[in-house]
């Protein structure tokens, strides 16, 4: 592990809950917004495909602040409870006016936090533990992607039906058919996950390994194709099959 240069945002929080409503200091604001917490214990926090609104259910601030911020999990620094993707999430419901892009929508969530949940923010640089990922004695294993035939796998178009494109691999187990860009988690067992991926590039995989392990990745591979592959484990996260390097450790 070796320490890197990383902009971190800094998160300050008067009250956890809800804080009354403040000026957005000229920012973009959502037109109406209601925001709860969550009481059933499932959701998804996706947003909407719908520019002017945004819907998520269940949402920990820590991926809203990911959201609204557009930083990797390791850039966030605030109270130990925000590091927690477990705990208390959010019901948000959200309108914006008429004419509203994507792009406005994570100022107009930096606006919500602030007016609901009394959040302060300011940038600062700090040197963070990072891994490198490497290639493994023998080379690399990967198995080179098969050519595209279809549009990326994303919440706004998962498939033809409204499904995605699955298939047996040799063992009987279900995986993502090839040709089309995407990375799923599913259950091919008792206990047991897949990560299932397509047309993967070395960029795709460290974000990946940066969401699991919370730490920054150095890619330190030189590879530049896209690949396919399986990796499946345990609900305990033991490999069943497959490898992964990160900082000249097998995972």
């Amino acid at each position: 592990m070796r320490l890197i240069s990383v902009a971190v945002l800094v998160v300050l929080v008067s009250v956890l809950g809800f804080a009354q409503a403040q000026p957005a200091e000229a920012k973009p604001s959502f037109e109406v917004a209601s925001v709860r917490p969550n009481t059933g214990g499932r959701g998804s926090g996706r947003g909407s495909p719908d520019p002017t609104q945004f819907n998520s259910t269940n949402i920990p601030l820590r991926l809203l602040l990911i959201r609204a911020f557009d930083v990797k999990y390791y850039q966030i620094v605030g109270p130990s409870w925000l590091q927690d993707l477990s705990g208390a999430g959010f019901d948000i419901h959200a309108k914006a006016a008429e004419g509203t892009t994507k792009e406005q929508i994570p100022l107009m969530l930096q606006t919500l936090l602030v007016e609901r949940f009394g959040m302060k923010f300011h940038h600062e640089t700090r040197d963070l533990p990072a891994y490198e990922l490497v290639v493994a004695k023998g080379g690399a294993k990967l198995k080179e992607a098969s050519p595209q035939v279809d549009e990326p796998i994303t919440a706004d178009n998962p498939g033809r039906g409204g499904g995605v494109a699955t298939q047996k691999d040799k063992d009987g187990l279900v995986e993502l058919a090839p040709g089309r860009k995407g990375r799923m988690i599913m259950s091919v067992g008792p206990g047991r996950l897949r990560i299932s991926a397509r047309l993967q590039s070395i960029a795709d995989i460290l974000q990946m390994c940066e969401s699991q392990s919370g730490r920054a990745i150095v890619d330190k591979t030189g590879l530049t194709g896209t690949y396919d592959y399986n990796l499946d484990f345990t609900m305990n996260g033991q490999l069943v099959r497959g490898r992964a390097v990160v900082g000249g450790s097998s995972i």
